[in-house]
């Protein structure tokens, strides 16, 4: 879900497009096809395994967050954006309790820069996202296990026979932290 809000005007004799964004998912409000909400795989198979590792920033926030945030185009060529993400599990005590699970402690910081081209029939885009996040593991209170998520990606199109080659490429990196985990038996090392 993305609710949104954009308005136009110019920064110095440059157009720029800004507004608001209010969202359940950190990624799934970007313009590009390259952040884990809308990349690869593109759909799941009930059948297949899917990978046992993932980022946080990999869809474990999904529908059990609440973000608003800020962004801006400016001069077709820069794009960036901050938001702040707070736990909202559906279906879950609100607000968290003992029972609650990944409960984000303060909040969340997501941020995202791109910077975006078009050289003739070629279109480049380049760009940074990450968030660092503090979860609860289990419960609302008591020691944190720390995500830091930091992705750089870029998407290349050009039209060819009636349509569009498109690229996409991304990669992450993440660092835990994993004090209360650790602390608790569930994880092997703490960091």
């Amino acid at each position: 879900m993305d609710l949104r809000f954009a308005g136009q005007g110019s920064l110095g004799s440059r157009a720029l497009v800004y507004g608001i964004t209010l969202n359940n998912n950190p990624t799934v409000q970007d313009p590009w096809n390259t952040v884990p909400a809308w990349g690869y795989p593109y759909t799941a198979s009930a059948v297949a395994p899917t990978p046992a590792a993932a980022t946080l920033i990999d869809g474990a926030l999904a529908q059990t967050t609440a973000g608003l945030g800020g962004y801006a185009l400016w001069n077709n060529l820069i794009y960036a954006e901050v938001a702040g993400y707070r736990s909202a599990p559906q279906g879950a005590s609100n607000p968290p309790d003992e029972s609650s699970e990944n409960t984000i402690s303060g909040v969340t910081p997501y941020w995202r820069v791109a910077l975006q081209r078009r050289f003739g029939k070629h279109y480049l885009e380049v760009g940074t996202f990450g968030l660092v996040a503090r979860l609860f593991p289990s419960g609302a209170s008591g020691p944190t296990d720390r995500y830091r998520d930091v992705a750089v990606d870029a998407q290349y199109e050009v039209p060819v026979a009636g349509g569009n080659l498109t690229a996409h490429a991304v990669w992450i990196d993440e660092r835990q932290t994993l004090d209360a985990s650790f602390g608790n038996g569930d994880a092997a090392n703490a960091t």
